[in-house]
């Protein structure tokens, strides 16, 4: 089952990478469609382990959902990945504190993580 997921992990990375707009392509693409791409950019990179890749797209992320809980989840994980829990419980609290209204999701991974 391992191997599977290994490989399935491949191939998305592979279809990712030819997926790779350049500027002009991407500015086509509605604002629903950009902020999907750049998600599932940090995600991919995150489950593969490329820290470093996934925290470039992060930045991405965090602009193409300003104001999303989103954003802040992905960093949490890549702390949690790094095994910066310290960092990563701050980090979903201090959101959680700043914006009550919109912080279900961060809340209910701060429980979980707890």
């Amino acid at each position: 089952k391992l191997e599977r997921r290994e490989s399935n992990m491949f191939d998305t990375a592979k279809k990712a990478k030819a997926l790779n707009f350049d500027e002009a392509v991407e500015a086509k693409l509605t604002v629903p469609q950009r902020r999907v791409f750049a998600l599932n950019r940090c995600l991919l990179a995150l489950y593969m382990n490329k820290v470093k890749e996934c925290t470039a797209a992060l930045s991405k992320l965090e602009r193409e959902f300003e104001g999303s809980e989103l954003p802040v989840l992905v960093r949490a994980a890549v702390l949690a990945k790094d095994k910066q829990m310290d960092e990563c419980t701050k980090l979903l609290h201090d959101y959680a504190k700043a914006n009550p209204k919109q912080a279900l999701r961060v809340k209910l991974t701060m429980a979980q993580i707890q």
